[in-house]
């Protein structure tokens, strides 16, 4: 007769299952100790079930977590890193997203129709950021926060992919050509992408108030970009002048050259410009439209100027150079007002406005010249990251109707 009971599992996988459930119990006990003061220890359990349970999860892990093989986990360690990952995602996500709200509560409860939709919504925001972490959370310390807020989480990620843009391009274009334009726009990106890296690395550091005079760098090195790459034939001036610059800076004396030039421009002048700006700004004059300017200063603020006269002969509407001027003075203020105090939340939220929109006008010159690809694991960055400040935005915006909402922001 034969015996049809199922065998009772060998001890060996008895034993290994314990093992895997004591593991999990160690696993989110951890998760609700790191993510306490973030989130409700419950909630985020919950929803670390609902991200890492879903078909969407299983199918984005093993191309997302380099530790993982056919959906397996090679070993306990890594899990745990994976799991922090994820719930580095849903804590801090979630966080962004409550700031709007003053009865969280509401939006964790699971029976609730809000609840039931939030959660849903919040869900998919992890999984949309998971799918490009490896050019976002994969490069993340363990003391980034607000790095993971959407907006800023796609300006990373946008930051890291043009870089690398930038590093394909160079390697395939023959960069000891005489083509000293295309030098000249690339170091500049580079440049600026790098700042903007700066730049996110402070935020999350709390020091919003240090990163607008690197932004004002970028604002300096973007209005240059703009005006040589439309007036190629200046560019042997700029690079004079910079070598002017460099020599004074290394000796904190101006180059004799230099200063015998200078004098010989404006021996005939009664009111001469400040040396030191014509030091910045002299290769202006190589350009047409420039050495028509009476009494010029030589001043940034004359290049912007410069931007909407073109501008206005291109029939162009969009008044770039009057958006930089109100970029740029929001800077110096910021820069120089040393005893005025900044709310990061606010002061991010202005400070990735600005940085986005030059980001987005350099990675859409790339694609335009060099046929850069804006995309990644099948996701437009580009238009995620509009779609990311447009959201901050209207959050911003509820925010500022709410007098508690402006308070918990201004402490948060």
């Amino acid at each position: 007769m034969m015996n049809n009971k199922m065998p009772l599992p060998f001890p060996m996988e008895l034993e290994k299952k314990k093992m895997q459930n004591q593991m999990k119990k160690m696993l989110e006990g951890a998760m609700r100790a790191k993510f306490q003061h973030v989130i409700q220890p419950s909630f985020l359990i919950k929803m670390k079930a609902k991200v890492m349970g879903s078909i969407e999860f299983s199918e984005l892990a093993p191309k997302c977590y380099s530790s993982i093989k056919n959906g397996i986990f090679e070993d306990y360690g890594l899990e745990i890193a994976i799991v922090e990952d994820v719930c580095s995602h849903i804590a801090y996500i979630h966080k962004y997203y409550m700031m709007e709200f003053l009865n969280k509560a509401e939006y964790e409860n699971e029976s609730s129709k809000e609840g039931k939709k939030y959660q849903e919504k919040l869900k998919q925001k992890v999984l949309e950021q998971i799918r490009i972490r490896n050019l976002g959370s994969a490069h993340f310390g363990k003391k980034v926060t607000v790095g993971y807020y959407p907006y800023l989480y796609s300006t990373r990620v946008l930051v890291f992919l043009v870089l690398d843009e930038i590093r394909k391009v160079v390697e395939r274009i023959d960069v000891s050509s005489d083509d000293s334009l295309i030098k000249f726009q690339l170091t500049t990106m580079v440049y600026v992408f790098k700042r903007a890296s700066g730049i996110l690395e402070l935020l999350d550091s709390g020091c919003s108030d240090a990163s607008y005079c690197i932004c004002r760098q970028m604002i300096e090195f973007y209005t240059q970009y703009l005006i040589i790459s439309k007036n190629p034939n200046s560019l042997l001036e700029y690079e004079k002048f910079q070598n002017y610059s460099f020599e004074y800076h290394s000796n904190r004396r101006y180059p004799e050259k230099y200063k015998q030039e200078f004098n010989l421009k404006f021996q005939n002048c009664t009111n001469k410009p400040d040396i030191s700006k014509y030091l910045n700004y002299g290769w202006i004059d190589s350009i047409p439209e420039f050495s028509y300017m009476e009494d010029k200063k030589y001043t940034i603020k004359e290049l912007f100027e410069f931007l909407d006269l073109r501008n206005k002969v291109e029939k162009n509407s969009i008044g770039v150079g009057k958006t930089l001027t109100s970029y740029y003075e929001n800077c110096n203020l910021l820069t120089h007002a040393n005893s005025v105090s900044v709310n990061p939340f606010f002061s991010n939220i202005e400070i990735a406005t600005m940085v986005v929109s030059i980001l987005k006008a350099l990675a859409l010159d790339l694609v335009h010249h060099c046929g850069i690809s804006i995309m990644f694991e099948g996701v437009d960055i580009i238009d995620l990251c509009e779609k990311n400040m447009k959201e901050i935005n209207k959050i911003n915006d509820n925010i500022s109707l709410n007098k508690e909402l402006v308070k918990r922001a201004i402490l948060a």
